[in-house]
C-alpha cells in the first residue's frame, strides 16, 4: 500500500467528496480517483459507496478508517523526529498577505511557526491580489496568502488555506435583516456600496450579480471596507461582504444576511514553482498543511 494513498483516503474520508477532497490535497480529482481505486485494489475492498448524490464509507472503509489514521499519524511524527535532529532551521522568509488574512488564522500559523523554529524571522508585506502576485512572479517574496480571483498561472503552486463566503450586510432596520438567508437577486433593486473598480472585490461581487441576472445600482466606492460598513450603518445602501472579516468589523446598527446559494471564496497560499526554495520555506509549507485552517478545521463556517 502507498502510504500518500492512505492519507488521501483519511481527507476524503472526513469530507466526503472528491472534489473538496482534491482541492485540499491540491491534486486533480481523476488522480484521487485513481489513487482510491488502487488502494481498493491493494485491499481488496471497496471502501466507499457513491451515487450519484452523496458518497459514505463502505464497512470496510469504517474498518481502514482508523488504522489510516494511525498510520498518518505516524508518518508525522517521524517526519518530526527526524526534522528537529537537523541542524536549527534560519533564514529569513518574506510573505505576502491581504489585509484581512488575519481574519482566516494566518497570524496563528506563523506564530506557532516561529515558536517552533525560532531562528527564523518573518517579514510580512500586505498587498492586494495584484501586488501580492506581482511581487511573486518577480521573486520579491516567498510566499502569498491570497483571496483567489482566477486559476493560478501554470508558474504557482497553491495551498487552499481556508474558504469564507459573500454575506449581504444590511441596516438592522432593512425589511430582510431578520432572514437566516435570502437569494442575491432579492437585492437587485438596492443602492449598492462597492470597493472600487480596479479591486479583487469589486469585480467579484459585480461577477456574484450578474450571475444573479442584474447589474447592481452602485451608489458609492470605497476601498476601506470599515468605511463602506459605516456607510451602510447610516442607510446610504446595502454591500457583499465576506462573512469572517465582516462579523469582526460591522459593529452595531448593521446585520449580516446569508445568500442562497451560497457564493463562496478561498483563501489560498501562492508559491512561485520556478523558486528554489529555501530550507526555511520548505519547512514552512510543511507546517501549514499540518496546521493550517484547512488541515484542521475545515472551514469554520460549516459549523
Amino acid at each position: 500500500m502507498d502510504m500518500e494513498h492512505i492519507r488521501e483516503f483519511t481527507v476524503l474520508a472526513e469530507i466526503g467528496s472528491f472534489t473538496e477532497a482534491s482541492r485540499r490535497l491540491s491534486i486533480s480529482q481523476p488522480v484521487l480517483s485513481k489513487h482510491i481505486k488502487m488502494l481498493e485494489l491493494d485491499l481488496g475492498a471497496q471502501l466507499f459507496k457513491r451515487n450519484k448524490r452523496s458518497m459514505e464509507l463502505s464497512e470496510y472503509g469504517k474498518l481502514l478508517l482508523p488504522y489510516a489514521q494511525q498510520i498518518v499519524q505516524i508518518q508525522n511524527e517521524v517526519a518530526d523526529a527526524f526534522s528537529s535532529r537537523h541542524h536549527a532551521i534560519a533564514g529569513t522568509l518574506t510573505i505576502g498577505a491581504l489585509p484581512t488574512a488575519s481574519y482566516y488564522g494566518l497570524g496563528d500559523v506563523i506564530s506557532g511557526f516561529i515558536q517552533e523554529n525560532p531562528h527564523v524571522s518573518i517579514n510580512m508585506i500586505e498587498g492586494d491580489y495584484h501586488g501580492l502576485i506581482e511581487m511573486l512572479t518577480q521573486q520579491k517574496c516567498d510566499f502569498a496568502f491570497v483571496r483567489e480571483v482566477e486559476e493560478p498561472q501554470n508558474h504557482f503552486a497553491r495551498i487552499p488555506f481556508a474558504m469564507d463566503k459573500l454575506t449581504a450586510a444590511l441596516p438592522e432596520d432593512h425589511p430582510l435583516a431578520k432572514e437566516e438567508a435570502i437569494p442575491l437577486q432579492l437585492l437587485k433593486e438596492e443602492p449598492f456600496i462597492f470597493s472600487s473598480e480596479e479591486t479583487y472585490s469589486y469585480r467579484f461581487c459585480m461577477k456574484a450579480c450578474k450571475e444573479a441576472g442584474f447589474d447592481p445600482n452602485i451608489v458609492y466606492t470605497n476601498n476601506n471596507g470599515k468605511n463602506l460598513l459605516d456607510m451602510v450603518r447610516k442607510g446610504v445602501g446595502i454591500t457583499l461582504v465576506n462573512k469572517r472579516p465582516a462579523d469582526v468589523r460591522k459593529g452595531e446598527g448593521i446585520v449580516l444576511v446569508n445568500l442562497t446559494p451560497e457564493v463562496r471564496t478561498q483563501v489560498s497560499i501562492y508559491y512561485n514553482r520556478s523558486m528554489n526554495l529555501s530550507i526555511a520555506a520548505s519547512h514552512f509549507l510543511i507546517y501549514v498543511n499540518r496546521h493550517g485552517e484547512s488541515h484542521s478545521t475545515d472551514e469554520k463556517e460549516k459549523g
